[in-house]
């Protein structure tokens, strides 16, 4: 099914580091035309891997926006940007 995709939006979210390295090291997603990113958490190293990996294959990565982590008492809290 992901090599069917052209584009693929994951804007909005969650997603951390960990999760922006899961999408490196599954499915190779160098044939996308567009990776939506924008407003997730993961790190500026972790945005500049994502652009090393796939923008010389042509895939338009979007990652202009940050989300807005909270704390308290020594827990992180992130939220959606749209939730139902």
């Amino acid at each position: 099914m992901v090599a069917q995709l052209e584009s693929l939006d994951l804007s909005m979210g969650v997603l951390t580091d960990e999760g922006a390295a899961a999408l490196l090291d599954g499915r190779p997603l160098t044939h996308l035309k567009r990776l939506g990113l924008d407003h997730n958490y993961f790190s500026a190293a972790m945005e500049e891997r994502l652009r090393t990996a796939l923008e010389p294959f042509g895939v338009v990565v979007e990652t202009s926006e940050k989300g807005d982590e909270d704390e308290d008492e020594g827990e992180v809290f992130r939220y959606t940007a749209v939730s139902e």
